[in-house]
């Protein structure tokens, strides 16, 4: 008899003497043996248990689903959601004709630049001082105003210049191979 032998026989001698039950030895694989020993790490990934008190078992926790998911999930539970190619999920307009964009009227445009000297880059409210425009359309028409701003050498309000010295929305500099600054014809040069 080897050594590997006489081991193994004197754990089958204790383990008899014990009761059997030894939930590493009856199950090496995992499973209901590994469940009841609350110090085990027998799945990988999951961290000791302190000692301490018994404690009951928790269900594994469901993963959380993403605000947007949750948010579509909630308004229309029998529609399922159509993806692109790429993962991304559908526009709802897809297939429809679109309505075209409207020009700011000089109204709006004097309402914008005011807007900008009182609220500088606080979107909404800018928005709100124009009325007729949400924050998205204000923020794509700033956008488009920084840039001729820049373009034209001309400074930012003081307002817009206290959250930031870039001509961006963010106040960050403009990276001229963005593709905004690229429709206007923007150069390195330019900065």
């Amino acid at each position: 008899m080897d050594a590997d032998e006489a081991t193994s026989a004197l754990i089958a001698k204790m383990l008899s003497e014990d009761g059997g039950s030894n939930p590493y030895y009856d199950n090496p694989y995992g499973g209901a043996g590994y469940e009841e020993d609350e110090g085990s790490d027998y799945e990988f990934g999951e961290s000791k248990k302190k000692k301490g008190g018994a404690k009951k078992a928790k269900a594994p926790a469901k993963p959380k689903a993403s605000k947007a998911k949750a948010k579509k999930e909630d308004e229309d539970d029998e529609d399922t959601e159509e993806l692109t190619a790429t993962g991304r999920r559908k526009r709802k307009d897809t297939g429809q004709n679109r309505k075209a964009s409207r020009a700011w009227s000089d109204d709006e445009e004097k309402l914008f630049v005011e807007a900008l000297r009182l609220h500088g880059r606080n979107w909404k409210e800018a928005a709100a001082h124009v009325g007729t425009r949400d924050a998205r359309a204000f923020t794509s028409h700033a956008q488009k105003y920084f840039i001729k701003l820049c373009l034209q050498g001309r400074p930012l309000p003081q307002k817009v210049k206290e959250s930031g010295e870039g001509y961006t929305l963010s106040g960050k500099a403009l990276d001229p191979h963005s593709a905004a600054a690229r429709a206007y014809g923007f150069k390195e040069s330019t900065l």
